[in-house]
């Protein structure tokens, strides 16, 4: 998709990966994970609880979309 990953972290699990990159890639990143995700039979499930400063820049940006 083109898009320049500026950070990555592994949570606890190969199932938790959070990623920081520019506000216009987000979308075109947001839709080359989807299409890997939703054209495959892998389960995808987002929860968010207590965000912190990185979780609350996903909500931030999911709002404003």
């Amino acid at each position: 998709a083109n898009v320049n990953i500026r950070a990555i972290a592994q949570g606890c699990s190969e199932y938790n990966i959070t990623v920081v990159l520019k506000r216009e890639d987000c979308i075109r990143a947001l839709r080359a994970a989807h299409s890997i995700f939703f054209l495959s039979k892998t389960t995808l499930s987002v929860g968010i609880i207590g965000p912190g400063l990185i979780g609350g820049t996903l909500l931030d940006q999911l709002r404003d979309q």
